[in-house]
């Protein structure tokens, strides 16, 4: 428990992939309205943990992670792992059709990310692909 006596959000994940592993916690509406996609409390937990051990040996710690999954699911997978790998997530989004790329890599570089997360359309399943930045400092 934290000092305000409230458990920080992994935690909290960490104990209802247990107490509640089978329940929904998380759930895509595609149109706004249907169901299209759900994750439950223990395949949440088991992803953001995937996450998190891609990201540790990339350095990540205490360090920028640039989150850009489309899906509300992936990024929610992608921020969790960011915060299990202790790592800073900067999430961005390239907006619709793909535009504001420009504005991303501004954002990158302002933050001075080394690491960025991104994932495939979860309708394939993808895997989480975290790549190093290079730096322009090197």
């Amino acid at each position: 428990m934290n000092r305000a006596g409230t458990d920080l959000l992994p935690a909290r994940l960490d104990r209802w992939a247990v107490e509640q592993a089978d329940r929904k916690a998380l759930i895509f509406l595609g149109d706004g309205e249907t169901e299209t996609d759900s994750l439950t409390f223990a395949a949440l937990h088991s992803a953001a943990f995937g996450v998190a051990d891609l990201l540790r040996p990339l350095d990540a710690v205490g360090r920028p992670v640039l989150v850009l999954p489309r899906s509300g699911l992936d990024f929610a997978v992608a921020l969790l792992g960011c915060l299990y790998a202790g790592a800073i997530a900067v999430p961005c989004s390239s907006g619709p059709r793909n535009r504001g790329w420009e504005r991303i890599a501004a954002i990158a570089a302002a933050a001075a990310t080394r690491v960025r997360a991104t994932t495939a359309q979860r309708r394939h399943r993808g895997k989480p692909k975290l790549t190093r930045i290079p730096s322009p400092f090197q």
